[in-house]
Formats: structure tokens, sequence, C-alpha cells
């Protein structure tokens, strides 16, 4: 009889204990938070759990290492950028994180790069199935420029149309909440002040030059000149040449600032917020010519005997 009782309280605190245990695991939460979580390579069961419970994903770190432990997965978790909601279940998270459900690829795209280059990146890295459906959504919507260099997280066969959302909206998160206010001021409009950081961007090689080159153009347009711009051929012709010949600065395009005045029709890449940045607080000067020394910083000058004189200097 003893015997007998014996196992009906060992059968109850299993039971118990089998019953809490999948009340732990698989009982989802009360809120729908949506939470960032980065899991780098190598890292532990222990600091796992404890990145989840700081981020209130789990009610506690022992509980996780507990369930992993159990289904003998504590060596298994994939590293990687995941998208984890608060309301998830003990299970779903351990089964998320074994099998690197909805792991987002890190991509990192440079400051300067023309929309044909972004959608290369993305389309190598298998963001996206459709290169040229990318740039026809960049290309209706006007969006060249806008597209903000930066580190994104985005997940693989990835929609283009959301992908190019997710750019633009970084975009006006990082320009100045006073970005429209600023190009008034100038007299410029929106498009025009990212034209001209594009033409910034792809000038510029040191950061101390770029409000400086930005006054020069700003300069020039005030006085009606021609903007002459270098990186305007090199975008027309497409691959970079180390050296641009007079044919070169005749090739009939409005994007030829050598024979046009004014901006041209639209940005020659997207520019990152230091560019943006000089063009909206330029550097006050009275310069009209830059050109690139020999250690690939600018010369500028207020005359053109003095841009002779700085073009010796090269």
């Amino acid at each position: 009889m003893k015997m007998l009782d014996i196992f009906i309280k060992l059968l109850s605190l299993a039971l118990i204990i089998a019953f809490t245990l999948t009340i732990i695991l698989f009982l989802p939460g009360y809120s729908s938070t949506q939470k960032e979580i980065i899991i780098s390579p190598g890292m532990g069961a222990k600091a796992v759990a404890n990145l989840l419970f700081k981020n209130g994903l789990i009610s506690h770190p022992y509980l996780f290492r507990i369930a992993l432990r159990l289904y003998g997965k504590d060596r298994n978790i994939k590293a990687g950028k995941y998208i984890l909601r608060d309301d998830m279940s003990l299970y779903e998270i351990i089964d998320t994180l074994v099998k690197g459900k909805g792991v987002l690829e890190e991509v990192t795209i440079p400051e300067g790069l023309t929309s044909s280059q972004i959608a290369d990146i993305f389309y190598k890295k298998g963001i996206i199935k459709d290169p040229e459906r990318f740039l026809e959504i960049v290309k209706k919507k006007g969006l060249e420029g806008y597209l903000f260099p930066d580190t994104y997280y985005v997940p693989m066969n990835y929609d283009e149309e959301k992908l190019i959302d997710m750019m633009t909206k970084r975009f006006w998160q990082k320009v100045p909440e006073d970005f429209r206010e600023k190009a008034k001021a100038l007299g410029l409009s929106e498009k025009e002040v990212i034209i001209l950081a594009s033409l910034v961007e792809k000038e510029a090689k040191y950061p101390e030059d770029r409000p400086k080159i930005a006054s020069v153009f700003l300069n020039r347009l005030k006085k009606g000149m021609k903007l002459e711009s270098c990186a305007t051929i090199q975008y027309i012709l497409g691959t970079p040449k180390p050296n641009l010949t007079y044919e070169d600065l005749k090739i009939p395009s409005p994007y030829n600032t050598y024979l046009h005045k004014g901006l041209p029709p639209g940005p020659i890449c997207n520019p990152g917020e230091a560019s943006i940045l000089s063009v909206l607080n330029p550097a006050k000067t009275d310069y009209l010519y830059f050109v690139v020394g020999k250690d690939g910083k600018h010369l500028f000058a207020k005359t053109y005997k003095e841009h002779l004189k700085n073009k010796k200097k090269r």
C-alpha cells in the first residue's frame, strides 16, 4: 500500500512538473512587441539567455537554459539578427533560434553608389530576385539619391518595393528635421539639395573638403557659372577614368556640367549624410574653383588665376 502511495505521489509530481514545463514552454506572453536581437557567432547559451531576459523575451535565463538542454539544442543556436516578439512562447523562441528562422542578412551600402550598383549588391546577396524591377521602381518614383547608404538587416528574397521603402525611410530618419527649411533658405528645392550632395559625394575624398566644395558649387550657381564638375562626366561615361580628356568634356548629355549651366537633371549617386549636411551647411567662402592636389586633398581658389597656379601644384 505504501509503495502504491509513493508511486501515486511521484506520478502526481511528475504530472505537475510536466504541466508546469508545458505552460512555461508553450504558453505565449500577453503583449506583442517586436524586439531586434543579434546573436553573435560563438555566443553561448548563458549569454543568449541573458540577452533574451534583458529584452523581456523570457521570464528567467535559467528556465531558457534548462529548456534548451532538454531539447539537446544548447549548442545549436544559429548566429544572426532576429526579430522576436515578446508574446512568443519559450518553445517558439528556441525553435526560431535553433532553426535560424527569419535570420536577417547584414548588407552595407557605401556612400556614392548609383541605384544600379545598389540593386546589384542586393541581388548578389540573394536579398532581391529582380534587380530590374528594383530600378524600375526607383525610376518611376524618382528616388535616385534617396536610397540612404547604411547597414541594413533584411531577409533573403525580400520584396524590391519594400526594400526601397526601407531605404527611403532611413533617408528621412537621418536628414535634419529642418531639411526643407534649410534648403529653402539656400534657395534650393529638396531635390536640388540631393543633386548637389551627390556631386559633393563624388568629388570629395576628405571630410573637411565637403563643405568647401559645396560652397564652390553654390557660389557658381549664384553667379550663373557652369558647375564644371568632373564627377558628372564620370557619371556619363559609366566606367570611371583616371584622367578625363577634353573630348570627354564635350560629350552631349544633359548631365554634362561643362556644357550646360545649372544643376544636372538628377542626382548622379546616392549621397551619404555628411555630403547632404555639407550642402545644407556649406562653408562661407568666396571660392569659385577647386582642383585635387597631390595628396588627394582639394586646393581652392577665388580667381581663375589662382586656380591655374593650384593646377601647377598637382
